[in-house]
């Protein structure tokens, strides 16, 4: 008699490790800091020597943290005096987590404001060149997208493609500073909101598609709508976080 073959069982499928980045560590020690007290506004922060040597972390990682407090408004980097604590800004909520909640808030806030703008202005005025260009850059983050690989670099410069295209200088120059921000922080939420890769694709051909039909209002309408999900998705409570399959949080990309 055939012994019968025992039944296949479904791969395992795992979900993604997620990694606190060490910016994100820095920035979060730097920040209980302040708003526990201990260095308080108009106060200088440790010289990066200091902070080098108390939290064992190299200075590229110090400079990436303050350069984000400092894009929040929490600090301000002067000349000849050093960094410098700022008042926080009014309304926000105690910065434990800065950045995750109160400071990606506030930069998508200002994000869709100006590439609202600027998806309409490129609308008006690309050249045929621009929107190839910024077509490729949308089936770049396809392409990495379907690899399963991060497309964090692929989707800023999808954005500053569309910014250029405003042929508008200071927007660019305002967006070339925001579009962006915050990376280390960012990349440790995107992973990820169920759903995320598939509505960036989705949008971002709706996107190209408004650009290429030369139609300003919609290009606009769509890329507000495009960075303000990111922001509703913040605005959640914590309790009531997105979750994915078999009830594990999810996490955003953004």
């Amino acid at each position: 008699m055939t012994a019968l073959s025992a039944p296949r069982r479904p791969p395992v499928t795992l979900a993604r490790v997620s990694r606190v980045s060490v910016v994100d560590t820095v920035t979060e020690r730097l920040a209980s800091l302040i708003s526990e007290g201990h260095i308080r506004p108009g106060e200088r922060l440790p010289s990066e020597q200091e902070l080098m040597a108390q939290l064992q972390v190299g200075r590229s990682s110090i400079r990436e943290a303050i350069r984000g407090l400092a894009l929040i408004g929490v600090v301000e980097t002067r000349q000849k005096r050093g960094t410098i604590v700022l008042s926080p800004a009014a309304g926000a909520p105690h910065p434990a987590r800065p950045l995750a909640d109160w400071a990606l808030k506030d930069l998508f806030a200002v994000r869709a404001a100006l590439e609202g703008l600027a998806a309409q202005s490129a609308a008006e005025a690309a050249t045929p060149a621009e929107l190839a260009a910024i077509a490729r850059h949308a089936a770049s983050i396809e392409q990495r997208i379907a690899r399963g690989r991060s497309y964090f670099s692929e989707n800023r410069a999808f954005h500053l493609a569309i910014a250029g295209a405003s042929h508008n200088a200071v927007l660019v120059n305002c967006l070339s500073i925001v579009i962006g921000g915050l990376r280390d922080v960012r990349e440790s939420l995107h992973l990820m909101q169920e759903g995320t890769p598939s509505r960036d694709i989705a949008e971002h051909r709706q996107i190209v598609a408004a650009l290429q039909a030369r139609a300003p209002a919609r290009a606009r309408r769509l890329m507000e709508a495009h960075l303000l999900r990111a922001v509703q998705h913040l605005q959640r409570p914590a309790s009531a976080g997105a979750k994915t399959e078999g009830g594990r949080r999810g996490r955003m990309k953004a």
